[in-house]
């Protein structure tokens, strides 16, 4: 799950995740809707949308953790749960669906989202550091980074059809400070970027389906709360622009939540009303509502269950019964710092 800018319990609001963009790769997509604005006025640094959560300036958070990355012995034999922490900079690892933590990995520089490919290896985006780190199941270790200069990573997903890897940025660093999709051919060198224009001017979450087609959601600019509206779109495979969607019925989405294929349909959060609803292109065909949920930032669908990080206050993540719903079936309490989870992925 993943960071961002989000809203505040004094406007009975929690956390949602919004925290990157990136427009400083090699290539840049110049189909319909794919230009970047260039009359956008400049915000020189965007600050992280977690930021705004604590009213604080994301660079502020905790620099890099400078201790060793650790692993229990036999963790590499167990299904595994990462939890990335934005604020202290770890990825937090636990059994699932036990819930007790074998390892911590370090040396981020505010972790957002994270993602697993088709060999089980995670991915960690790092949005501070501008880069997206690969660690085998298990590891302790990088086994790879991709880069992402200028651009603020904040989630991932693989195609398991190609292997690609892409990645949301919320902002980029350079005017006009626009959001993007970057993709990585092969999980390797330099990607090429899709952006939507004002349409969705600030990209947040990602999912690729079984066909290789990629999910996202963002808001439309201005990119900050409450003036940006919802957006969600797909960039069919093969294509290079985005085609936009509005769900049916209508849903009020505040802010962007998590979006994620579930093996049948693709899943789309909803930050303020604890609920997911599972769609089919535009129609929504189920509504899965989660108790206690509000304000959570991303969810993680594997089997008949759903992992859903809550907010800054809370510092817990929740496991629930899917597509059921309802109450909690089990809830991890984080170690340290109860700051927002970006993302949590599980690998097998």
């Amino acid at each position: 799950m993943k960071g961002s800018t989000y809203l505040y319990y004094a406007l009975g609001i929690c956390a949602a995740a919004v925290m990157f963009v990136g427009c400083a790769s090699q290539q840049t997509s110049s189909g319909a809707g794919g230009i970047v604005p260039q009359n956008v006025r400049s915000v020189a640094q965007p600050t992280s949308p977690l930021a705004l959560l604590t009213r604080g300036d994301g660079r502020n958070a905790a620099p890099p953790d400078r201790g060793r990355s650790w692993m229990a012995p036999n963790a590499k034999a167990k299904q595994l749960l990462y939890v990335p922490d934005f604020f202290s900079g770890d990825v937090n690892v636990y059994t699932y669906p036990g819930g007790t933590l074998v390892g911590t990995l370090t040396g981020f520089n505010g972790p957002q989202g994270a993602c697993v490919d088709g060999a089980q290896n995670i991915w960690i985006t790092n949005e501070y550091a501008a880069d997206i780190v690969e660690y085998a199941h298990g590891g302790t270790a990088p086994i790879a980074t991709l880069t992402d200069p200028g651009a603020m990573p904040l989630d991932c997903s693989v195609d398991p059809t190609t292997g690609n890897v892409a990645v949301t940025n919320w902002a980029s660093t350079q005017p006009p400070n626009q959001g993007a999709v970057a993709i990585y051919a092969g999980a390797s060198g330099n990607p090429v970027i899709y952006a939507d224009g004002r349409l969705m001017y600030a990209v947040y979450f990602c999912s690729y389906d079984d066909h290789g087609n990629l999910f996202v959601d963002g808001t439309q600019y201005p990119y900050y709360w409450p003036a940006g509206a919802f957006q969600y779109a797909e960039i069919p495979k093969g294509s290079s622009s985005f085609t936009n969607i509005t769900l049916k019925p209508t849903q009020k989405i505040a802010w962007p939540e998590g979006i994620h294929w579930d093996g049948r349909y693709v899943a789309v959060g909803n930050l303020l009303k604890g609920e997911i609803y599972q769609s089919s292109g535009a129609r929504i065909v189920h509504t899965v509502s989660l108790k206690g949920s509000r304000g959570a930032i991303d969810f993680f669908p594997g089997g008949n269950k759903v992992i859903v990080g809550l907010d800054s206050a809370v510092g817990k993540v929740g496991v629930w019964d899917y597509p059921t719903g309802g109450a909690a079936v089990k809830m991890f309490t984080l170690p340290g710092r109860n700051d927002p989870v970006a993302g949590a992925v599980i690998s097998k």
